[in-house]
């Protein structure tokens, strides 16, 4: 009977399917559509992938002159991100909506899926069901109003960060 237990352990242990402690909540951070809420969906559509590195980045989303792709910068460094692109953002990483120039606003595809991977503040403008926001990928839309520039729109912190590890960070 020991034996069998042992072997349970081990196979348990060494299933690649296995959830190791250190990647717990990472299969929860499926990937988070949004777009403007003034030139979206077609235009200025952005995607959020969770990766596996530590974050603690800044990243800021920019809605500036070019209304088909916002701009993107991480610690203050320009980013190439297309419309309709991915960007890869960390766990601990801040992210800032805000506008530049023109009018822009930014409305995230299902509420629920960015509640659960986005920590956000009060720091921005309100946050709101948009029912008359029309996309085929936006069952559920949510976000804010457009603003002129000047605007911060939304303001989160990606989740999952694992805290104790390293006091230092804050």
């Amino acid at each position: 009977m020991s034996r069998l237990v042992l072997l349970c352990v081990v196979l348990l242990v060494a299933s690649p399917t296995a959830a190791r402690p250190e990647e717990k909540g990472k299969a929860d951070a499926k990937p988070v559509m949004f777009t403007c809420t003034v030139h979206g969906p077609d235009d200025m559509t952005l995607t959020l992938t969770v990766g596996a590195a530590r974050g603690g980045r800044k990243v800021e989303i920019i809605g500036g002159n070019d209304t088909t792709k916002w701009l993107v910068k991480i610690d203050d460094k320009d980013q190439a991100v297309e419309n309709k692109g991915k960007l890869e953002v960390r766990p601990g990483d801040s992210i800032v909506w805000k506008v530049a120039a023109k009018k822009h606003g930014v409305v995230f595809a299902d509420k629920a899926r960015a509640q659960a991977v986005l920590d956000f503040d009060t720091s921005g403008k309100e946050l709101k069901d948009q029912p008359d926001f029309k996309g085929p990928d936006f069952p559920a839309p949510w976000g804010t109003d457009g603003f002129g520039p000047g605007t911060t729109l939304a303001s989160a912190k990606i989740k999952g960060a694992s805290k104790g590890k390293d006091k230092s960070q804050k």
